[in-house]
């Protein structure tokens, strides 16, 4: 069985099982996708590592209301959307869940005016401690 294709940008040939990616509908491998030398602000989406062959969605943005326009995508009650580090995130403030969806990178990620991800509103059976979640989100 060949693992083998080959990248629609550079023409080389690279593994199935490896992520590629999808930088602004231009389909790119791991090779030729050379975001070192970008300079304009970027999103990068998260893809776990026990997932083979994935493509992760890639974009510039220009502003906050682009990044979240482009992300596209609807939170589930109660969810909102954190930060830790450069990881963009969803934080559920119903039950005990959080999910990292991507890295933003050229862009001060504090300037998105979302909270920093907060694990200490969790108590040990799952559920959200509520005088917690009101300190944190300032209710």
């Amino acid at each position: 069985m060949k693992y083998e294709t080959t990248c629609p940008n550079c023409g080389k040939e690279y593994c199935v099982m490896e992520t590629t990616y999808n930088v602004d509908g231009e389909f790119r491998c791991r090779n030729c996708l050379n975001l070192d030398k970008e300079t304009r602000p970027y999103y990068i989406q998260h893809i776990p590592s026990s997932v083979d062959g994935a493509t992760a969605k890639v974009f510039i943005f220009g502003a906050a209301e682009e990044l979240f326009d482009k992300l596209n995508r609807e939170l589930d009650e109660g969810d909102i959307y954190v930060y830790s580090g450069n990881h963009l995130m969803i934080q559920s403030t119903v039950k005990s869940f959080w999910w990292v969806l991507g890295f933003v990178r050229n862009f001060d990620i504090k300037d998105l005016n979302i909270p920093h991800v907060n694990y200490d509103i969790y108590n040990a059976d799952k559920t959200v401690n509520q005088e917690e979640l009101r300190k944190w989100l300032g209710d």
